[in-house]
């Protein structure tokens, strides 16, 4: 996307590995010889910090963009199958994760912004939210329905004496073909407000940079990631 001279300069690394939880894993640090590709070093500061905020929202976006995509091919995922239903709740999570408070609070996006899209966006964004609370925080709602019951011998038998149990089960299973596509178009004009706010967001980050000498610049460490254990899930993040 051009965009004369605020043009994105961002160069996306998604990278997927297998590493012991706990480990320390090193960006763009590999032994071997010189190579022509660009050094990445990690930048500590606040408009470094407000870029990855910015970034981690748009990422999640672009995923809550692409799992209800995916639901549009019927072909290879029939609607209501288990692959069907958990593309739903992954975009479902990653939309509302984008409008909860916690460690991303160097950027948010304002809902305001969102609500000033056009007359139906703040019933609509409040819509998805419902839905996801609905559909995957609250377990008994209108969304799932139990009815329990006996299972007795038929009247006409000549013993009249319960069976056993039953158990009757309606839920949600997922969107009809014109929501999924409404709910796409809607996400993904959320997700150019975001991609919008990062062309500053960057311009700031490079402009500290630049105002720093070259050569400490060079001398930066790589990036360093702590892959994320299963234990940690009720542990804060320490920032």
């Amino acid at each position: 996307m051009t965009r004369g001279a605020g043009a994105r300069r961002i160069l996306k690394r998604s990278q997927y590995s297998t590493s012991e939880a706990g480990a320390e894993v090193t960006v763009g640090a590999g032994p071997g010889k010189e190579s022509t590709a660009p050094r990445v070093v990690h930048f500590d500061t606040p408009e470094s910090r407000k870029f990855a905020d910015a970034q981690s929202v748009e990422q999640d976006l672009a995923y809550a963009v692409e799992a209800l995509s995916a639901l549009l091919n019927e072909g290879q995922i029939p609607s209501g199958s288990l692959i069907a239903r958990s593309l739903l709740v992954a975009a479902l999570v990653a939309y509302a994760r984008c409008f909860t408070t916690g460690v991303r609070r160097r950027y948010s996006l304002d809902l305001r912004r969102v609500e000033a899209m056009d007359a139906g966006a703040t019933a609509y964004h409040h819509w998805l939210l419902d839905v996801r609370n609905k559909y995957i925080a609250h377990s008994v709602n209108a969304y799932e329905q139990g009815v329990p019951g006996l299972l007795l011998s038929p009247p006409e038998s000549s013993v009249r004496m319960i069976l056993g149990c039953s158990f009757l089960r309606s839920e949600f299973v997922g969107l009809a073909k014109q929501d999924i596509e409404q709910a796409i178009k809607f996400v993904s004009r959320v997700h150019a407000l975001v991609d919008d706010d990062l062309v500053g967001i960057e311009d700031a980050m490079l402009t500290a940079a630049r105002a720093r000498p070259i050569d400490e610049i060079y001398a930066l460490p790589p990036p360093k990631l702590v892959t994320i254990s299963p234990d940690q899930a009720n542990r804060p993040r320490r920032l």
